[in-house]
């Protein structure tokens, strides 16, 4: 990810977690392995309630996050976790530690 798609995320409080071994989350029982390998991706964006955004590359995953209301136009500029109610503010970016 590029410095703006790391800010982007920063000002919706996205946590991004690398999934693995020396990771920051262990995938002890290969589960996550498993899952991404059935989705046949590297990166997953995920609410905290467990919904799915997408599955794909970081970088795809964030730049489509960007285009969706109310995220681009003109309403940008504001801090878009203003334009977000609280329960959506955050999410996390799950990766492979290959993508790190």
């Amino acid at each position: 990810l590029d410095a703006s798609q790391r800010d982007f995320l920063g000002r919706l409080g996205v946590r991004a977690v690398g999934i693995g071994s020396g990771a920051a989350v262990d995938d002890v029982d290969g589960d996550y392995r498993r899952w991404f390998g059935q989705l046949g991706c590297r990166a997953v964006l995920t609410r905290p309630d467990f919904y799915l955004f997408g599955a794909g590359e970081a970088r795809t995953l964030v730049e489509a996050l960007q285009r969706c209301e109310p995220f681009s136009g003109p309403r940008q500029a504001r801090s878009a976790s203003r334009d977000v109610p609280s329960s959506r503010a955050s999410a996390d970016l799950s990766f492979t530690p290959s993508l790190r």
